[in-house]
């Protein structure tokens, strides 16, 4: 019968997944307040890290403080799509070689020899008194870090360099679209200014008086909507309706977006809080629905095994709910294994989408 479900309420989608989580910097721990790294961790939002000791900052129309969109420390910009967006110091004019990046990791690492298309959104912010005439992005197999604030000097993976550091569309959203040919294993995505200052080319924008101190002698860029796409892979999936906490019903099949385990193990990464704190608000609003967690595991390992690890990482979401006030006996789990894969083919692609954890809402009087 959970079949039928499953067939009633799928929606199409290719298998040109974006492979950046949180790529429009939608989710957040809490909502931002003011300058927003976490210099211990140097995570600043789900999915994305500062990899050197320079400082990114996250903006969000949930905010109230300098880090508001529209209205912020750094100037007047709604969001390129959503409500989110990141900032980042790309040069200071005092300051030689200062620079800030966002790293992110991808949900799953390049195939060799596969083409994808690596896209993200720039824009200079209105108070920086100074622009620039490039931004890159770089492909790794590894998390780069560099203990100081000084350039990432490394030729980009991707880039787009201006004929002149100032133009007709500065100060609007700029698309950087490239299409990169995987080495194989590139598991990570920096970006910002890999260049040394002597390379840049910079201009001086005259304003009647200056709005931001720390602006008065830097360029500052947002960004916003980054996408790594696999461009060869062809084949479409059949993929259940991700959670909206508007719209959903009980008896249907949702899938937990962005939920994230340790490699091999059911321990969830702090990465999918956002998306189960959605599942958390959507118990406490419905008192009288218990929900049916069902995990799900790709083909590699024996059947006994998946099963197993699948049933724990659904124990694991529960376990998050309970301790977020869902009472125990609202919460059922199970676990599937292998046995249900949503694609059936053994790319990494397919396996990717078939990993999952999986949702019912079950009105109180009902069966499990």
């Amino acid at each position: 019968m959970r079949f039928a479900f499953v067939v009633a309420f799928v929606s199409q989608l290719s298998f040109g997944q974006n492979l950046v989580a949180n790529g429009s910097f939608e989710n957040y721990y809490n909502c931002p307040g003011s300058f927003n790294i976490s210099l211990t961790s140097r995570e600043i939002v789900p999915s994305w890290k500062s990899p050197t000791d320079g400082t990114p900052d996250i903006f969000n129309a949930c905010s109230e403080g300098i880090v508001d969109v529209p209205y912020n420390w750094a100037g007047v910009a709604k969001a390129h799509t959503g409500k989110g967006y990141a900032g980042i110091f790309v040069m200071l004019y005092n300051r030689v070689g200062y620079r800030e990046y966002l790293q992110t990791e991808l949900i799953y690492p390049l195939v060799a020899g596969r083409t994808y298309q690596v896209e993200f959104y720039f824009k200079l912010s209105s108070y920086s008194r100074y622009s620039i005439d490039r931004i890159g992005a770089l492909l790794t197999d590894s998390a780069y870090y560099s203990a100081g604030d000084k350039a990432i000097v490394k030729a980009p993976s991707i880039s787009k360099i201006y004929d002149s550091a100032f133009r007709r569309s500065s100060g609007l959203w700029e698309k950087v679209k490239r299409n990169y040919v995987a080495n194989g294993g590139e598991k990570f995505l920096t970006i910002g200014n890999f260049w040394n200052d002597t390379k840049i080319k910079k201009f001086h924008i005259e304003y009647e008086a200056v709005q931001e101190p720390m602006l008065a002698r830097a360029c500052y860029y947002y960004i916003d909507d980054v996408s790594v796409v696999d461009l060869d892979s062809t084949q479409t999936l059949e993929l259940i309706p991700f959670i909206d906490t508007k719209a959903v019903k009980t008896n249907e099949v949702y899938v937990l977006r962005n939920i994230q385990f340790e490699f091999n193990k059911s321990v969830l990464k702090t990465d999918s809080y956002p998306e189960l704190t959605k599942l958390v608000t959507i118990l406490s609003k419905n008192t009288g629905w218990k929900v049916l967690l069902t995990g799900h595991t790709d083909d590699v390992g024996t059947d006994e095994y998946n099963v197993q690890l699948s049933k724990n990482r659904a124990i694991s979401v529960g376990d998050f709910l309970i301790k977020n006030g869902i009472e125990k006996a609202r919460i059922v789990s199970n676990g599937m294994g292998k046995s249900e894969p949503l694609a059936n083919t053994t790319d990494e692609n397919a396996r990717a989408a078939n990993r999952r954890v999986e949702v019912i809402f079950l009105e109180e009087d009902e069966k499990k």
